[in-house]
Formats: C-alpha cells, sequence, structure tokens
C-alpha cells in the first residue's frame, strides 16, 4: 500500500510504502524486478568467490629483473692532504656482481653492499647509510646499472663512478 504523506519542508507529498505485510508488496513486483534481485544475487555470489588480481599466490619478485652480472667501467680518483704526489686515480674493467639477499625483501646486494632499492631500479636510502658510510648513489637503466660512490673527510676523499651493461 502506497500512501502520500505531507513532508514537513514545502508540503511536497513523499510517497511511503508500508511494508506491514510484505507479501503483498512481493506480489505487487513485477517480474523485471525479480530478475534484476537474482541477477545482483548471482553476481555478489560470483565476485565473494573470485580471486582478486591483487591477491596473487606467486608475486613476480622485482629485483630479478636487476640481478646478475654486470661487464662495468670503473673511475675513481683518491686525494689526500700533505701527501705527494697527493692525487690517485684508477680506471678500468671491473666485474660487478648483483644478487638479491634472502632476508630483505626490497635490498640488493650490489658488489658486496645491501643497497636498498625501489621497484624502478633506482637506490632509496640514506646517501650516507651504506658502511662504511659514504655517499653512495644507484640506479639501474634498461640493461645497464650506474654507481656513484664518495667517501672522505677534511683530509681527502676517494671519488668513484662505475657503469656497467648486464651479460
Amino acid at each position: 500500500m502506497v500512501t502520500l504523506l505531507p513532508a514537513l519542508w514545502g508540503g511536497a507529498f513523499v510517497p511511503t510504502i508500508n511494508l506491514a505485510t510484505p507479501s503483498t508488496f512481493i506480489k505487487k513486483m513485477k517480474p523485471i524486478h525479480h530478475l534484476w534481485l537474482s541477477a545482483l544475487a548471482l553476481a555478489v555470489f560470483f565476485m565473494a568467490g573470485c580471486r582478486c588480481e591483487g591477491e596473487n599466490p606467486d608475486p613476480v619478485d622485482y629485483r630479478d629483473a636487476f640481478t646478475g652480472v654486470y661487464a662495468a667501467h670503473k673511475y675513481c680518483l683518491s686525494w689526500t692532504l700533505n701527501t705527494l704526489p697527493g692525487d690517485t686515480t684508477f680506471f678500468g674493467p671491473v666485474t660487478i656482481e648483483v644478487t638479491k639477499p634472502e632476508d630483505a625483501d626490497s635490498s640488493l646486494i650490489v658488489d658486496g653492499d645491501l643497497v636498498p632499492l625501489r621497484a624502478d631500479g633506482t637506490y632509496f636510502g640514506n646517501p650516507f647509510s651504506i658502511p662504511p658510510y659514504r655517499f653512495y648513489g644507484l640506479f639501474f637503466r634498461n640493461d645497464s646499472i650506474f654507481i656513484n660512490h664518495t667517501i672522505g673527510g677534511l683530509g681527502g676523499a676517494t671519488d668513484c663512478k662505475i657503469a656497467g651493461q648486464k651479460q
């Protein structure tokens, strides 16, 4: 039974449905409503049983793309005060090994250093947190690795740049 009650605001009429006798309400429903309710119940049933894409039981580890052996070139410059000749330069080919540690899920071991890494291949830690507490920069691009680290103080420093390609 549908009744119209005057609303408290503006005198408009608000329809209300009397659900005192639900069987009367259901009898007045048209068959199309039954179809919609059945479709809705079926959709809820299937969605409850489906696995969401975010729940992959065997996710791909983004670090796999970066692990391996890199043939690289290293250029280092060291200097100290009050020592002759004062500067030392090293450059030449080196091999950089990149592996995954078992106990750190967002890090790589790069040439012996435990380095936190984002999924896009960039270093995200404190630049001075890699022991022996040197400035450290790292990123991967396509099949290449780029490392920059500097260690030193008031009396001298060593600055190294490494660039390599995955083998």
